[in-house]
């Protein structure tokens, strides 16, 4: 049986998935609705709607990653940028005048910003990166709260 075609389990899962949902407020979500399933019925609605939070963490995982890659990309274009600029500052005297400094001093302009782009991006990266493991804590939690209100023989 899929997911899916459990209405029920459907808006559940939409409401416990996505990524701002607390750890706590979802578990307590999902306690509440797997202790009104009658006992007899656990061992087939619990699966099931574990099968639907896997798929949405999944979902959310993925994209998370598809933007870590994208931050990553970015990240190294910047880089390539900024060691031209460096590369062509060294070329350029310190001292320059008329067209030649005004050139240093657009370059040295750019590369500031370009800098803190990337850094920007590097710290971007770093919460980026913590997601998918916390999302997959989550997914713990909540397999754990389920788990729980399994009965005995299914545990």
């Amino acid at each position: 049986m899929d997911w899916h075609a459990e209405p029920k389990l459907a808006d559940l899962i939409d409401a416990v998935s996505p990524r701002g949902v607390a750890t706590a407020a979802g578990t307590s979500r999902l306690a509440a609705f797997a202790d009104q399933v009658p006992q007899d019925a656990r061992a087939r609605v619990l699966p099931l709607l574990f099968a639907g939070l896997v798929d949405r963490t999944n979902e959310e995982r993925d994209v998370i990653i598809t933007r870590i890659k994208e931050l990553g990309r970015r990240q190294r274009a910047l880089a390539k940028r900024i060691e031209a600029d460096e590369a062509r500052l060294q070329q350029l005297p310190e001292n320059a005048t008329g067209d030649a400094a005004a050139e240093r001093a657009g370059i040295i302009e750019r590369h500031d910003l370009l800098v803190r782009s990337y850094h920007d991006i590097g710290a971007t990266l770093g919460y980026a990166c913590q997601v998918p493991s916390d999302l997959d804590a989550r997914l713990g939690a909540y397999a754990q709260t389920l788990a729980a209100r399994l009965p005995a023989a299914h545990q």
